[in-house]
C-alpha cells in the first residue's frame, strides 16, 4: 500500500503549505489506540462516529493524528477535497487489512506476532462457540467500566476483544497489542454469527 497521500490543492496550515501526508505511521498503530479513539468519540458526544467508527470521518482524524504526530486541528481545518482523501486512505488501510482469515476455527494473522515472549502466528478462536450469556454480561460489563455505552455492542471493539479473550484464554493485553490492521478482521471474528449457532 503507498502510504503517501499527494494533495491536488497545496493545504495552508499555520504558514506551512502541505502538498502530501505520510500515513506510514499507521503500521506502528496497535488495536489499543482504535479502542481508546473510539472512547475519545464517546466522551466527545460523537455517538454516531463512535459507533460506526472505521467508516467515520471523526475516526479517521484521529488515526491520522497518530499515525503523523500532527496535531488534531490540523486534520480538522483541512479543506473537505483532503479530509475525503485521508479518510479513504484510511479506510482503505483498514478495509484490506481487516479481511476475515479464519480457517476452521484458526484466524491467521497477517505477521508474526510477539507476546510475553512467545510466538504468535495464529489463534485458535473455537472457543467462541462454547460461550454463554454469562460471558456476554461480563464483556457488557467489562466496556461499561471503561465508560461506553452497552448498545449495539457488535461495532465495539473493546468488546469484541474481551470476547475473543474468553474464547481463546489470552489476556486482553494481548489482542490490543496486536497491530491495527487485524481489528477489523477479529472484530468480525468476535461477531460471526456460525459461532453462536
Amino acid at each position: 500500500m503507498d502510504y503517501i497521500i499527494k494533495f491536488k490543492k497545496a493545504y495552508t496550515w499555520e504558514g506551512k503549505e502541505y502538498t502530501e501526508l505520510d500515513l506510514s505511521g499507521l503500521d506502528n498503530l496497535k488495536i489499543k489506540d482504535a479502542i481508546e479513539i473510539q472512547s475519545e468519540l464517546f466522551d466527545e458526544q460523537e455517538t454516531a462516529s463512535a459507533l460506526l467508527s472505521e467508516t467515520t470521518t471523526s475516526f479517521a482524524r484521529k488515526l491520522a493524528c497518530r499515525a503523523t504526530g500532527m496535531p488534531i486541528e490540523f486534520f480538522k481545518l483541512m479543506p473537505i477535497p483532503i479530509t475525503r482523501q485521508v479518510t479513504a486512505k484510511i479506510q482503505e488501510y483498514l478495509g484490506a487489512a481487516g479481511r476475515e482469515e479464519v480457517k476452521g476455527n484458526i484466524y491467521k494473522l497477517q505477521k508474526t506476532y510477539l507476546y510475553k515472549d512467545k510466538t504468535y502466528e495464529k489463534i485458535d478462536v473455537s472457543g467462541l462457540s462454547e460461550l454463554n450469556s454469562m460471558n456476554l454480561s461480563a464483556a457488557e460489563n467489562r466496556i461499561a467500566a471503561e465508560g461506553f455505552l452497552i448498545t449495539a455492542t457488535q461495532f465495539n471493539y473493546l468488546f469484541a476483544m474481551v470476547m475473543l479473550s474468553q474464547a481463546t484464554g489470552l489476556d486482553e493485553e494481548f489482542f490490543k497489542g496486536l497491530p491495527i490492521s487485524e481489528l477489523l478482521g477479529l472484530k468480525g471474528v468476535a461477531n460471526n454469527s456460525d459461532f453462536f449457532e
